[in-house]
């Protein structure tokens, strides 16, 4: 049933996105190595892409990986196995609203390394839970990091480049974060045959854990501390 429903929600959408309109402003341009070269090698896109690899190889690997199989082996039934995933998504597109307000109060930097922290320990945290409650808990606490942390992401991989090179960073970033993506289950189903379920819940934390130093230590970089602060001095602009 539950694949009818998701069949069923996807025409609807797929009829809504006939009546959006294309953007008239758009057009082509000629795009080459040098050119692309120039892109991939902005300090924020960099950051931001190798962050979302982490992020969505975590996410995949645990969330929509073997948190499912953690909670069955706590005895989930199939009903607590769709809130538990539910409760980590809402959280997250909570947390996402919140984003804005919460990276002008903490400022760029802070935000980024708080999100990733968040994220680490509540994957962590996961195989020492003893019950489907606390379980849930991290399911929320992670979805919370991730909402604050994927709006910002996406944001300072268009902020990296100029306007009109906006598109090819977008898709630059969509690129990494989509390996992140399919490396994610591949990797954490080798290493859950090999060590063992908990095993891939220690192997993402400490993913994010060096994603977390790495960020801390390219941030504190003058370069890209300049870039953070003039990408945060053009949002509070924008905001007043």
């Amino acid at each position: 049933a539950p694949f009818w429903v998701s069949v069923g929600l996807s025409l609807i959408a797929a009829i809504v996105l006939c009546f959006a309109p294309e953007d008239p402003t758009t057009s082509s341009m000629n795009v080459n190595l040098k050119w692309m070269t120039q892109i991939v090698k902005a300090p924020l896109l960099l950051l931001a892409s190798g962050v979302g690899i982490i992020l969505y190889f975590a996410t995949t690997a645990t969330v929509l990986g073997f948190t499912p199989v953690l909670a069955e082996r706590l005895g989930a039934t199939r009903t607590e196995l769709g809130l538990l995933t539910a409760a980590a998504l809402l959280s997250c597109g909570i947390a996402t609203l919140f984003a804005p307000r919460l990276i002008r109060l903490l400022g760029l930097r802070a935000a980024l390394l708080t999100g990733l922290a968040v994220v680490m320990l509540a994957i962590l945290a996961t195989p020492f839970v003893p019950s489907i409650g606390l379980l849930a808990l991290l399911q929320v606490v992670g979805g919370s990091g991730r909402g604050l942390l994927l709006p910002m992401l996406m944001d300072l991989a268009i902020q990296a480049v100029a306007a009109h090179k906006r598109a090819p960073a977008m898709g630059i970033f969509q690129a990494a974060y989509a390996f992140g993506m399919f490396i994610g289950p591949l990797t954490s189903g080798i290493v859950a045959d090999l060590m063992g379920l908990d095993a891939v819940f220690y192997l993402c934390g400490g993913l994010c854990l060096i994603g977390l130093v790495s960020a801390f230590l390219a941030t504190a970089h003058p370069e890209l501390r300049r870039a953070l602060g003039t990408r945060e001095g053009s949002a509070l602009e924008s905001k007043a």
